[in-house]
């Protein structure tokens, strides 16, 4: 809640030099909480996003890691089978 009336004596005060500069300095400082409060959370949504593609890439390595055990699965496999076939 704002005073818009002030006492006669205040008068002076509030019109000096140092008030007002102060005055400016304080709406400065508001201005730049709310510019860094934005930027914020502009970064708070682009960690949130790093997180997710850091979990697809952890879990297209993983499908990867599954891939490449199949395949030699079936490398060993396949080559079970081919002695098997020499033998007979």
């Amino acid at each position: 809640m704002y005073v818009t009336e002030y006492p006669k004596e205040c008068e002076g005060i509030f019109s000096s030099e140092a008030f007002v500069f102060v005055k400016d300095q304080i709406a400065k400082a508001r201005g730049d909480i709310t510019q860094y409060q934005a930027l914020f959370e502009k970064l708070q949504v682009e960690k949130d996003n790093l997180g997710w593609r850091e979990k697809e890439v952890n879990m297209k390595n993983d499908i990867g890691d599954v891939m490449r055990r199949a395949s030699s699965v079936s490398y060993s496999r396949i080559s079970d089978l081919r002695m098997e076939i020499q033998k007979r």
